[in-house]
């Protein structure tokens, strides 16, 4: 499960995002981490903020699980994220994920995301 995380305020660039905004991507980054790595029991996790790009013109952080086993060459995940950000703007001519597939990801981790929201009340 390939996740964006996006700030309810819109900011175009690292730079111009303000220290609250800052500390509750990081904050929240650190309870989707801690998740997604639960949840597909991965041992470990890549984290991108980018400053626009092709999917947003304004900031937003990729946050990718990952096994020890998943790239012969650990840069190449870059490469994932681009084509994840074309597929989003339909640049590629293949998806990556079939939408029926990202609609039930997106809904098994609803019910997940709830659930530690519950615990952690």
């Amino acid at each position: 499960g390939h996740l964006l995380l996006v700030p309810k305020q819109k900011v175009s660039s690292y730079e111009d995002m303000d220290n609250q905004t800052h500390f509750n991507m990081v904050l929240t980054s650190q309870r989707i981490i801690k998740t997604l790595e639960d949840h597909f029991s991965t041992d470990s996790t890549t984290v991108s903020m980018q400053s626009g790009g092709v999917s947003s013109r304004h900031i937003h952080m990729h946050i990718i699980p990952r096994t020890e086993e998943d790239y012969k060459h650990n840069d190449q995940i870059y490469e994932r994220i681009d084509k994840y950000e074309e597929d989003l703007m339909g640049i590629n001519e293949y998806q990556l994920v079939s939408k029926d597939d990202q609609v039930k990801l997106a809904a098994e981790l609803r019910d997940v995301f709830a659930r530690n929201l519950n615990d952690e009340a």
